[in-house]
């Protein structure tokens, strides 16, 4: 390697031209002396072309996966803070066939989001500052509130069954694949939710001993939920007495 006055070129040298190649800068008013050396370049300048490519492709990438993320909270916790406050809302005075459309938005946005944190584990690591923009605390509304549906409310009155499966299935398949990301699950359960603030409501429900006793049978799941949420620094959505005086009958 030499410079434009044709003398050899020092350490410094070398390593200035080497980033410019690198960046696809140019030569940095260097030249490689020789064929071989001029081959590297090369390929040093095509490597560094690729890289650039791929890490802002990647990068881009990310973004998207951390907006759809936020997208995806906002849209549950839109609803509710909490499980029991979805619930209540999405009652019409006859059944909760309104929730309907909701429960298979949030199955496919909660597929999208598993398939991206494969793809970019990355993502296991970002947290929202903003509770509504949180994805961990979306997921664990969102679960309360299938929970409720499929075991606390009379089956006449549920929502589509597969619609509830679907969604149930959604959030199983992504706390599989951010359990791996070593977040272990809580050593006790979150507080179950009060469905007896529906049935103050003239919702109808199931009585509070039947729903323990079914809540009871997926402990482990809502320890390994509970777990994604203190792992990501977050308390569990409990409901707030101001949110229990807000139920009244539709």
């Amino acid at each position: 390697m030499e410079t434009q006055s044709k003398e050899p070129a020092s350490w410094s040298d070398r390593i200035y031209f080497s980033g410019y190649v690198m960046f696809t800068l140019g030569n940095g008013d260097l030249a490689p002396n020789g064929g071989l050396w001029k081959l590297v370049t090369i390929i040093e300048t095509a490597q560094g072309l690729l890289t650039i490519t791929f890490s802002v492709t990647y990068l881009i990438s990310v973004l998207s996966a951390v907006n759809q993320k936020r997208s995806f909270a906002q849209s549950v916790l839109s609803l509710g803070h909490d499980g029991t406050e979805i619930v209540h809302n999405a009652w019409n005075g006859k059944d909760f066939h309104d929730i309907d459309f909701l429960l298979i938005a949030a199955s496919s946005e909660l597929g999208k989001l598993t398939a991206q944190h494969n793809a970019f584990p990355i993502l296991h690591f970002y947290h929202s500052t903003q509770h509504q923009e949180s994805s961990i605390i979306a997921v664990a509304v969102l679960d309360e509130a299938l929970t409720i549906f499929k075991y606390g409310i009379p089956e006449q009155y549920q929502p589509n069954q597969l619609h509830i499966k679907e969604a149930r299935s959604s959030i199983k398949n992504y706390l599989d694949t951010v359990h791996t990301a070593y977040i272990h699950p809580a050593e006790q359960a979150p507080p179950e939710p009060d469905i007896s603030k529906l049935q103050q409501s003239g919702i109808p429900a199931l009585s509070k001993q039947t729903f323990q006793i079914a809540v009871n049978s997926i402990k482990e799941r809502r320890q390994l939920l509970l777990g994604i949420i203190q792992a990501g620094a977050r308390k569990w959505p409990v409901q707030e007495q101001a949110i229990g005086n807000a139920y009244s009958p539709k």
